[in-house]
């Protein structure tokens, strides 16, 4: 989850692991939980959750669980992975849990890795991706929706 503070301060929060498979009241609870922990500054009422369009951010049940929690969730356009900033933070994780080629044995040993490679991903890379969104969302538009060099 990515969090951004105040106009200076962009911090990528804790992790949020799950054993199991994510649903809709999964999703609920960790955006809820998350976001309401996190001190804010303006307050949390006055931002945007910025979701795609997966399954478990739109089931109809739970939509007014987060709108009572004065979440506002506003939702990217299908197939709009290049100006989601958490699909790239999805890459940077990615490359970092398996470069040299790591093998995991466990669910454990995975799990932990996952963790050390999101603590290790750094604050400049979490900035420039929610600072580029702006730039990501002017040339999604000049090429009319199709692929960007992002």
């Amino acid at each position: 989850m990515l969090m951004r503070l105040t106009n200076s301060e962009i911090v990528h929060s804790k992790l949020f692991v799950t054993d199991g498979t994510i649903d809709g009241a999964t999703y609920t609870d960790a955006v809820i939980n998350g976001l309401s922990k996190a001190k804010m500054d303006p307050p949390l009422d006055t931002r945007v959750l910025l979701s795609d369009n997966a399954g478990w951010h739109k089931k109809r049940d739970e939509m007014p669980r987060i709108e009572r929690a004065k979440i506002k969730q506003k939702f990217l356009p299908p197939l709009s992975s290049d100006l989601n900033p958490i699909e790239h933070v999805w890459a940077l994780l990615s490359s970092k849990l398996y470069e040299n080629c790591a093998i995991y044995d466990t669910v454990d040993s995975l799990r932990k890795a996952v963790i050390k490679a999101w603590n290790s991903i750094p604050q400049e890379s979490i900035d420039n991706l929610v600072l580029s969104y702006g730039d990501r969302l002017l040339e999604c538009y000049s090429r009319e929706g199709k692929m960007t060099k992002y």
